[in-house]
């Protein structure tokens, strides 16, 4: 269990010096969270009530910020980042 706990630590840290890299705001970093979750844009809506063209929105500038294209190309920068911003 320790050893999962351990895991799970070290994930968040390395979400979080993504985000941080990649200059994202507070409220991006919170949607950047729920789109790494699985969440689509309408979900992510619903969730941190606000509209669905400002989840959009958050998106788009996350992707721009990031350099990825889609959703899937963000969680495969994730899982690959090695603590340099691109």
């Amino acid at each position: 269990m320790r050893r999962d706990n351990d895991v799970l630590a070290s994930t968040h840290e390395a979400i979080e010096t993504f985000a941080r890299e990649h200059r994202l705001t507070a409220r991006e970093r919170e949607v950047f969270s729920l789109l790494l979750a699985g969440a689509t844009d309408n979900e992510v809506s619903k969730r941190l009530m606000i509209a669905r063209s400002t989840a959009g929105d958050h998106t788009k500038n996350i992707l721009r910020k990031t350099g990825a294209s889609k959703g899937n190309e963000l969680f495969a920068r994730v899982v690959t980042y090695d603590g340099r911003a691109r």
